[in-house]
């Protein structure tokens, strides 16, 4: 009958397709990542939609990275990214140029070290419980770190509370700052 090769014709379909896995969770650590694109990054693109589009392609090399490389597993899922508007103030406020704390800096620089803290300090008490409630937070910043730095974070950061990683990302060097600084396991 023309439903029974409906049916049949159907069965084939999903034999071809891809099924979703559920997460091990017995053998997987999931790290849940808010990013955002700092004020500096989102200026360098046409809209700020072009930016979110390369941040997930960034972060979907990360979770690649990160994919069958230890054990327990890391799932890396990113919770929402976020972006200051060109012209607005980033919520975590200003990070002058030329200022840096523990090493010399050029004019055109800003202290990984400063951002850090700063982007911490918003982490913890931005009221947004999206952020609040991500394990990870990274910073993907437009800005030209101090001293040669693409990026910086806190050691086990996000078994301890302080998931927080702030990079250098340009064209030059966007996927290598982010994957080897720091999702912050």
């Amino acid at each position: 009958s023309k439903g029974d090769e409906e049916e049949e014709a159907n069965d084939d379909d999903n034999k071809k397709r891809r099924k979703l896995q559920a997460i091990a969770y017995a053998n997987t650590r999931v790290i849940e990542v808010y990013a955002h694109n700092d004020e500096m990054r989102v200026s360098k693109y046409t809209t700020a939609f072009d930016c979110v589009m390369e941040t997930i392609s960034i972060m979907n090399y990360v979770s690649a990275l990160y994919e069958n490389a230890f054990y327990p597993d890391i799932e890396i899922v990113l919770k929402e990214i976020g972006y200051t508007d060109k012209g607005a103030t980033d919520p975590w406020g200003t990070v002058q140029k030329g200022a840096c704390v523990l090493v010399e800096c050029a004019t055109d620089e800003v202290s990984s070290d400063i951002l850090l803290t700063k982007a911490t300090n918003w982490k913890s008490s931005s009221g947004n419980s999206t952020l609040a409630d991500a394990d990870v937070l990274s910073v993907l910043s437009g800005h030209n770190f101090d001293g040669g730095t693409i990026g910086l974070a806190y050691t086990g950061g996000a078994c301890k509370g302080y998931g927080v990683n702030v990079n250098e990302v340009n064209p030059a060097n966007s996927l290598r700052s982010v994957s080897y600084t720091h999702l912050t396991l």
